[in-house]
């Protein structure tokens, strides 16, 4: 067998290239690559376009006049067995490695071309050519004809739908079986499964494709093969058919039950787009054609979940005044921090914030956490935690309640700091609503000032002194007395005042 000098050369380079890649691959990044990209990202799709035409020109010029982060294709990637011609020309700029002829490039990152198998992309049964162009992930099975790859908030399920795959593609094969399994392990927000043959079309569907892709948590569903554009919704599902890259167009048949939007008047591609406000995340398709009019407009939206796992959130008295809080998360994902917040079943006025805690970024091993709080004006206390993340995002953790050990005569604590410049603070409880006063003395008996004269709930409460008398004067430094009375109790205390 004669092989041509060309494709010789070009093989050699892509392997060359390939190994590059996997090196730096399994150097650099554990499991799957990742790229970090901002809030707004927009990709696109295009399927059914290998065929070097002035249709592919006019699509590949759409594309890249969105700028898009990545590429995924939907296959039939060539339809002469020459991907250089029919892919690396187009599209040469989003691969790695670069194709030989058209640019060359030895940085990994610089790959964001991500296509599927289509029929056409079988060459007397063998997908070699395929495997050896491109640079893709491996699956466990070692290899690259399905995969997933996650890119921001999206992962992605690329499915080989065609007849010629050794493991399957019903939805009890082992193909099916193992992309279930990816798609159930993913945390990404968003799954999106691309393969050739579409499970719906109005031009001719294929039922050996329809797995549960719905019970499986997936978002959205895009095919190829039949060179026309349609949105379809089964079970709240959308799937779409994407083949207007290049290759001759197809006309539809019967409509299928769900077609929502059917189009193929011109060539084009689909642009999907995802944003979102800080509370929201949107992924939005639409469809172009080749002169830049949206034929569709289609658009998914989902709450964004804040990435910070709470496993535990407890109280537990230190005293009888204090209230210790710990709580411990299993992983954390842009997480600023938490406010704490405090609500008094015996005032009712609700949740008030009573300190912050910093958090610790990204993490995926146990952080713990502690707050402690001396509440006043009651006994029984609520507590919750508003986690913040690094954007703006908060979310609320269920409340728990505590109550205070409760004596049934008056408590004078204990003021603190003790000594103190220039100012401390006295802490006190009374069992039962009465009249209460603290009042200041020096150490000769002569009264210095009153800190409180009035009637007072039941519960603990807190008074300050800022070392002044009754005159608003600074006092001098030495030993001052502090006496509570409530009712017929009545209790003293010394405190330092140490200038």
């Amino acid at each position: 067998m004669t092989i041509k000098p060309k494709s010789i050369t070009i093989n050699k380079i892509a392997f060359f290239y390939k190994i590059i890649y996997l090196t730096a691959f399994f150097l650099t990044v554990p499991g799957i690559l990742q790229y970090s990209y901002a809030q707004s990202q927009t990709f696109a799709v295009i399927g059914d376009f290998g065929n070097d035409n002035g249709h592919e020109t006019a699509v590949a010029n759409l594309v890249d006049s969105w700028n898009p982060a990545f590429v995924f294709t939907v296959g039939d990637n060539t339809y002469h067995s020459d991907y250089s011609r029919d892919v690396g020309q187009y599209y040469h700029q989003y691969i790695f490695p670069h194709d030989p002829i058209y640019e060359q490039s030895s940085d990994p990152s610089s790959n964001h071309f991500w296509p599927v198998i289509g029929n056409h992309d079988y060459i007397n049964s063998s997908y070699q050519d395929y495997t050896d162009y491109f640079v893709l992930p491996q699956n466990a099975n070692n290899n690259e004809r399905y995969y997933t790859k996650q890119i921001g908030d999206i992962e992605f399920f690329a499915i080989n739908s065609d007849s010629h795959e050794p493991d399957g593609t019903s939805k009890t094969s082992q193909q099916a079986q193992w992309i279930h399994q990816q798609i159930s392990n993913s945390t990404a927000l968003w799954k999106i499964v691309l393969f050739h043959h579409p499970a719906y079309s109005s031009s001719g569907s294929f039922a050996n494709m329809r797995w549960p892709f719905k019970d499986w948590g997936v978002d959205a569903v895009i095919s190829g093969h039949r060179h026309n554009y349609e949105r379809i919704l089964i079970n709240n599902l959308v799937y779409f058919v994407d083949g207007l890259g290049g290759d001759s167009k197809v006309g539809f048949n019967s409509t299928v039950a769900g077609s929502q939007k059917r189009y193929n008047s011109d060539y084009g591609a689909l642009k999907v787009t995802e944003s979102e406000d800080g509370t929201t995340s949107y992924l939005t398709f639409q469809f172009y054609n080749t002169s830049g009019t949206r034929i569709d407009n289609y658009q998914l939206q989902k709450p964004i979940p804040l990435p910070v796992e709470l496993i535990s959130f407890n109280a537990h008295p230190i005293d009888n005044s204090t209230i210790k809080l710990s709580w411990s998360t299993s992983t954390e994902v842009n997480n600023y921090g938490f406010d704490i917040e405090r609500s008094n079943s015996n005032t009712n006025n609700g949740w008030e914030k009573i300190g912050f805690v910093v958090g610790s970024g990204n993490s995926n091993s146990p952080k713990n956490y502690s707050f402690t709080d001396s509440p006043t004006n009651g006994t029984s206390f609520s507590y919750r935690l508003k986690q913040i993340d690094i954007g703006g995002a908060f979310k609320y953790y269920d409340p728990i309640s505590i109550s205070l050990a409760v004596s049934d005569k008056p408590q004078l604590l204990q003021n603190s700091p003790n000594p103190f410049n220039p100012s401390t603070t006295i802490k006190f409880y009374i069992p039962n609503t009465s009249d209460v006063s603290i009042k200041i003395y020096d150490v000769l008996g002569r009264e210095v000032t009153t800190l409180i004269n009035q009637q007072t709930t039941a519960g603990y409460h807190v008074v300050n002194w800022n070392s002044k008398d009754s005159r608003g004067e600074n006092v001098a430094s030495g030993i001052y007395l502090y006496r509570l009375t409530a009712g017929s109790f009545s209790q003293t205390k010394k405190m330092n005042l140490l200038k």
